[in-house]
């Protein structure tokens, strides 16, 4: 049997893939490329936009035209969750809800659709990069957001568990472990007895055997002093994604978000004050009702004087069924279009300063990419630079320490030195 599988979305939807993946590896089942002629094409959807609803209806009609009636087609992910019903009128497919994941494995070997057995950790990516997905779920009501009615109330898996998938995952050879969920900040508060991000994190980083850990995302109210003296060790990477979604406390307000721009803003100095180098991305909403030009600027002005290395920017996309939907005071798309442009092009100086204060320094650079055509490999530091290597001797996923010494198409250059591997 030949399998496809395309996702779209979060890193935890990309977590999800990586075991339904696993499970059909460890069953002898073959995964091949999307674009070819499957047996069964998987495709696991995301509905957190407008846009990506679109896209998951656009990936399905593929799917179909590519199956011709001969091959299975299977929807799973948060748009299925939601729009079961709008998927059945495409086309013949068989949805999996996201709590039903695990169970497309039984049925592609021939059990029953709601007969999943308990199976060991199952995990196959031909990335460098492991995805460990430790929660899922979410507590939060943010007025904008789909995901909790998608995804359910926060779950986390025990510690043990995390602690005996992270160490199976450098055993299969992943140097670098990405803790994944919808809300990680939240880990362990549904445990009996309640546990914490930051007990996970120490019981992974006192283990010798478990390579190093990045974290995907975190509220701002949950770095703290804790999280920083990890980061600290070097064991923790020195990468933290803070969504902001606006720099307007009014705007924050309706957004039903757990902070404002001075708590936030003191979250932000304080890491970089402990971490001077550390990489530190967001996420901004761009158009979401009642922003009126001058809030956006005031949030444009609040963007531009934290030192972030990166921006996501989002147009508003109007979610039925959450509180934003109804607001009053919905923006034109061509105004949310023209405020995510001038805040992409702000992050994109942004980039480019972080960049530049990165000539010079060590760092160490995970290969993601090999190419025997080219004069360079390919890898992510531990402070999320993509970073362009002289080739040297050394294979995927292996981790080196370099210098960086150029920037060539807005990319870092290096080179491998001695045993020690340094880009310079």
């Amino acid at each position: 049997m030949k399998v496809a599988l395309s996702t779209l979305g979060c890193k935890t939807n990309q977590a999800d893939s990586t075991c339904i993946q696993g499970a059909l590896f460890s069953n002898g089942i073959e995964i091949i490329p999307f674009n070819e002629m499957a047996d069964v094409y998987i495709i696991n959807t995301c509905t957190v936009t407008g846009k990506t609803d679109y896209q998951a209806r656009q990936l399905i009609r593929r799917a179909l035209r590519q199956a011709s009636g001969k091959a299975k087609v299977i929807v799973t992910g948060c748009y299925a969750q939601l729009h079961h019903k709008e998927i059945e009128t495409l086309g013949d497919v068989i949805v999996f809800n996201n709590t039903e994941k695990d169970s497309i494995i039984n049925y592609l070997i021939g059990e029953h659709k709601g007969d999943a057995k308990k199976r060991e950790f199952c995990y196959y990516s031909t990335r460098s990069r492991a995805y460990l997905k430790v929660q899922d779920g979410c507590n939060y009501r943010c007025s904008y957001c789909i995901v909790p009615m998608a995804r359910g109330r926060s779950k986390s898996i025990s510690i043990e568990d995390a602690v005996r998938h992270a160490k199976a995952l450098y055993y299969k050879g992943y140097n670098e472990i990405i803790l994944t969920g919808i809300h990680i900040g939240s880990y362990g508060q549904d445990l009996l007895p309640k546990s914490s991000l930051i007990e996970l994190l120490t019981e992974l980083t006192n283990d010798p055997a478990i390579p190093r850990i990045r974290i995907s995302s975190l509220e701002p109210n949950e770095v703290n002093d804790d999280l920083i003296s990890l980061i600290e060790t070097g064991r923790v990477c020195p990468h933290l994604h803070i969504p902001l979604q606006s720099g307007d406390d009014d705007i924050l307000t309706l957004m039903n978000r757990r902070y404002d721009t001075s708590s936030y803003r003191k979250v932000i100095s304080r890491i970089v004050k402990r971490v001077p180098n550390i990489c530190i991305g967001t996420d901004v909403i761009v158009g979401f009702p009642g922003e009126t030009e001058e809030s956006f600027q005031r949030s444009y002005r609040f963007i531009e004087e934290l030192p972030f290395s990166y921006i996501h920017v989002f147009p508003f996309s109007r979610r039925h069924n959450t509180a934003a939907a109804a607001m009053d005071g919905q923006v034109r798309n061509n105004t949310k279009g023209l405020r995510a442009m001038a805040l992409r092009t702000l992050s994109i100086n942004k980039k480019n300063i972080y960049k530049q204060r990165q000539l010079g320094r060590f760092v160490n650079v995970i290969i993601e990419e090999t190419d025997n055509n080219s004069m360079y490999l390919k890898g992510i530091s531990e402070n999320y630079l993509e970073v362009n290597i002289e080739q040297s001797t050394e294979k995927k996923g292996d981790i080196i320490t370099v210098q960086i010494h150029d920037l060539r198409n807005g990319g870092l250059s290096g080179r491998e030195i001695g045993n020690c591997t340094t880009i310079l």
